[in-house]
């Protein structure tokens, strides 16, 4: 198996410069690249990284958290950049529970 179509959607609330738009985090597919010989995660985030970037991994699951994990401090950074991004209430980082637990 060389790609995995994932289209995960998130709708989220956004607000930019003082103005309230809607918008969507989407975790796109998981690819393996024969050039990098990784996997490859594609995602974008409206408004803020609205071009399909990616973040690779030895296997997918380790792309797929990598991913997710900048997403929530990419989200949490433009926060402190004064934007407000979120899901179901403001400060929910848009529902990512990242970084993951990390021992020691």
């Amino acid at each position: 198996m060389r790609e995995i179509p994932l289209n995960f959607v998130r709708e989220l609330n956004f607000v930019i410069h003082g103005e309230a738009r809607r918008g969507k985090l989407t975790i796109r597919s998981l690819t393996f690249s024969e050039a990098k010989q990784k996997w490859e995660c594609h995602w974008s985030l409206d408004h803020l990284y609205p071009d399909a970037v990616s973040f690779t991994g030895d296997d997918p699951l380790q792309a797929l958290t990598r991913t997710l994990d900048f997403a929530a401090a990419f989200i949490r950074g433009s926060e402190l950049d004064g934007f407000k991004i979120y899901w179901q209430f403001e400060q929910d980082n848009a529902g990512l529970e990242f970084p993951l637990f990390r021992q020691g």
